[in-house]
């Protein structure tokens, strides 16, 4: 007869049986769940940069130069009759030579502009299923996707691009088209005001002397430097300080002063006064300028944005501003359009005692790819974006994108 030791070896044992059976099981129901499918690419094309990555992931795992990849056109070639050629080199480059990825059957989200051409999202979306052989590609607007790393349903998102600067409110996470400015106060209007303020002011320590840039240093390097300027060395001044440089121009003297920038041209080193690192941005904020621009200010292009939504969404979106895009991240760049803001909400009496809030993470310097983020995360939904999708079935019946007035049509 087994004695109590025996009897408890024996229980310990079938204990330890039943528990791996249930891990077993357990694991067997976890790898059927489990969508061992390839994971979906998340694209969002700029004018300036293009960022790629895998769903699900925090941030892109490429940003590149838009010029890089395409360095004999640019992303607007792609509605011309040699779009489907551009289209097509761009995205095996980004594919197959940068991202080193087998799309044959995968799926792509592209985050696109809400006012992008049809006939560009045509022409990609042709591309990937003719060319690439994906099973199924998404388009998601840009704007929208931003509210996404935030959750939030309600906000009013200023995308401030290299090629257009977009003011849209979005309520319970439908974009209010008939409510959206646009304004040509771009990012390449800021790089191309760098590039005329450095031509006039910036001078080479050459000999203990100082002399101009010449025509051909500034055609080596002069649209590179510009570039390096507004990103790293420029910065949105306060109100007070830009209406006296722009009354007393470069004889301005303004306490505290603004250092220099001695900055590496080639094998140069120019020299870049305060006032010029000060007033680059003024691209953003100058009403006074109609000879370069028609638009209003963003300042005025938010308020006057606001101003058109119903009556009881205005405070709502007053208190709910969502900045994204590549030069949002400029210092002091959120102060300035808060003060410009408060100076145009008075001056009108419109919204009055209220301050802009604004959506942004404080230890992250996200807003250039919050687009990029908010797909990812859609994307990682495997049934939003089921529905979503345009399959290769959908597009062999139709060859083309619908657009979201193809689907008001169809519910009308």
């Amino acid at each position: 007869m087994a004695n109590d030791s025996d009897l408890e070896r024996i229980q310990r044992s079938d204990s330890s049986m039943s528990r791996q059976s249930v891990a077993l099981s357990s694991l067997s129901l976890t790898s059927a769940v489990v969508n061992t499918a390839k994971p979906p690419i998340v694209l969002s094309i700029g004018s300036r940069i293009i960022r790629c990555g895998v769903a699900g992931e925090f941030e892109p795992r490429y940003s590149i130069l838009t010029k890089e990849l395409c360095p004999n056109a640019t992303i607007d070639q792609l509605s011309t009759k040699d779009g489907l050629k551009i289209a097509e080199s761009l995205l095996k480059r980004i594919f197959f030579d940068i991202m080193t990825i087998d799309l044959r059957g995968g799926r792509v989200l592209i985050v696109e502009s809400p006012f992008c051409p049809t006939n560009v999202r045509n022409v990609l979306c042709q591309t990937l299923m003719e060319k690439l052989d994906v099973g199924q590609v998404s388009f998601a607007p840009s704007p929208l996707m931003a509210t996404l790393p935030f959750n939030i349903l309600t906000a009013f998102v200023l995308e401030v691009g290299h090629s257009e600067v977009l003011a849209m409110p979005i309520n319970e996470n439908v974009t209010m088209i008939s409510q959206c400015y646009l304004s040509q106060r771009t990012g390449r209007a800021v790089f191309e005001r760098a590039a005329q303020l450095l031509r006039i002011h910036a001078r080479v320590e050459e000999n203990g002397q100082q002399r101009e840039l010449s025509d051909q240093e500034w055609s080596q390097h002069g649209e590179n430097f510009a570039e390096k300027f507004v990103e790293q060395y420029a910065f949105c001044t306060t109100r007070t300080r830009a209406t006296e440089i722009k009354e007393k121009g470069n004889e301005v003297v303004l306490q505290p002063r603004t250092a220099e920038a001695r900055i590496r041209f080639g094998a140069l080193m120019v020299m870049v006064p305060g006032f010029v690192r000060e007033t680059v941005f003024e691209v953003f904020f100058d009403e006074d300028d109609p000879e370069n621009f028609t638009d209003p200010s963003i300042p005025k292009m938010v308020h006057n944005a606001i101003l058109r939504c119903p009556i009881d969404m205005r405070r709502k979106f007053f208190e709910s501003l969502l900045v994204c895009g590549g030069l949002a991240r400029a210092t002091g760049f959120l102060s300035r359009l808060k003060e410009e803001i408060i100076a145009i909400s008075t001056k009108k009496s419109t919204i009055c005692g209220m301050e802009p809030k604004f959506f942004h993470f404080k230890e992250a310097k996200a807003e250039p790819m919050l687009g990029w983020i908010g797909g990812s995360l859609l994307a990682a939904c495997q049934y939003s974006l089921q529905i979503r999708s345009i399959s290769r079935d959908d597009w062999n019946k139709t060859k083309r994108v619908p657009d979201w007035t193809d689907f008001i049509s169809e519910a009308a």
